[in-house]
């Protein structure tokens, strides 16, 4: 089943939320529902009872699985973050004309409770490197020009963690890697806990160079990376060789110990075709989504992309979903919803100069230059 939100970027007038199309199908792959609506940031977040929190210019709504609001709240947002206790985060710009807004602050980061009364606020002064990476029982993490701090859930107290910029954070603490760009032939990972004390580290070597691009969490405290290496790389306790290795799906423990890596072209996933994915998140089944773009050819000066979703296992068993257009497909987000739900988020983009901006999903086409969020349920 799949269902479909879009929302308009670029428009000053806001629009509330609306259906477009809703569809009985219960085929896996159906396009389910369609709903328009302006975003002012790109982001979407899962709650725990298979809702999901967007955001939209006046602030965030929560919609449940058939596309209807349940509620709304917040200012015009940034960026946004859900609990596992359903607390919702998100970093807003503040409204100077309520009393109790932080003077002098360029965005607020806010806590509402599952409901939608605000719990706290507290100021962001850094506005450009605000942003938020998870929200953990403990509070939410927050990348700013301190470097990462967490704010207290209770309180929105905050306290910097490490100076260094974060791969993925849970509840234990936080993941970095150094260096994290392509053509460095080793890349090291290191686990730092709360209060940024560093607990592990591992070094991984490739002689074609190693670029890590995503990364998600797991339950049990370990990671799951996709990234970039040469025909081979050494993990430190095993080695992976691969003729078309290229880009590469590996799961680490709570320990740094390697579970699981696999290459992707050689599973349906090929180098040539299927760019490195941009976003991973983990399914309650122990699979994992990647998102990306494919080039599908240039129109000068323009490089064209379609959006892909793929869905793979820890065996190595892929199932690519491709959207395509006449236009430019961006991806812009992507969350794995507890209902077992991928919601992607993609940025349907005309080519300048021409009016219309085509995506096709399966049998149904779009036609505006919106984000559109995906919700496939396999």
């Amino acid at each position: 089943m799949l269902t479909a939100i879009a929302g308009c970027t670029d428009s000053l007038e806001c629009k509330r939320a609306h259906r477009v199309l809703q569809s009985e199908g219960n085929e896996p792959g159906t396009l389910r529902a369609a709903t328009v609506f302006q975003a002012a940031y790109p982001a979407i977040a899962p709650m725990s009872d298979g809702s999901v929190v967007c955001l939209t210019c006046t602030g965030f709504v929560v919609m449940d699985r058939t596309l209807d609001v349940q509620r709304e709240g917040g200012e015009p947002p940034y960026s946004v973050a859900v609990g596992s206790d359903d607390t919702i985060y998100v970093a807003q710009l503040p409204n100077r004309y309520k009393a109790d807004t932080s003077e002098g602050s360029e965005l607020d980061l806010v806590a509402f409770e599952p409901g939608g009364a605000r719990r706290w606020r507290q100021p962001l002064p850094d506005r450009s490197s605000a942003h938020l990476i998870s929200a953990v029982p403990q509070g939410v993490y927050v990348e700013t020009s301190d470097g990462v701090e967490l704010f207290a859930a209770a309180t929105g107290e905050r306290r910097v963690v490490s100076p260094r910029s974060v791969l993925a954070a849970d509840h234990n603490g936080l993941f970095t890697v150094t260096p994290n760009q392509d053509g460095a032939t080793e890349a090291t990972l290191h686990r730092l806990d709360l209060t940024g004390a560093l607990q592990w580290e591992r070094t991984w070597k490739s002689p074609g160079g190693v670029g890590i691009s995503a990364a998600v969490t797991t339950p049990e405290g370990g990671l799951i990376v996709v990234g970039a290496a040469g025909k081979s790389i050494d993990f430190g306790d095993r080695t992976l060789s691969d003729p078309v290795l290229g880009v590469f799906l590996a799961s680490i423990d709570a320990s740094g110990a390697t579970q699981w890596a696999y290459a992707l072209a050689s599973h349906g996933l090929p180098n040539e075709t299927y760019s490195l994915p941009s976003h991973l998140a983990l399914m309650p089944s122990g699979d994992v989504l990647l998102a990306g773009e494919l080039s599908t050819g240039q129109r000068f000066p323009f490089q064209l992309r379609d959006a892909y979703l793929a869905i793979a296992s820890p065996t190595g068993f892929i199932r690519p979903h491709l959207i395509v257009g006449a236009g430019d497909q961006r991806i812009v987000g992507l969350a794995a919803g507890s209902d077992g739900a991928a919601w992607l988020e993609v940025a349907n983009e005309p080519i300048e100069g021409e009016a219309d901006a085509e995506m096709r999903f399966g049998d149904h086409e779009f036609h505006e230059a919106d984000i559109y969020v995906f919700a496939i349920v396999p």
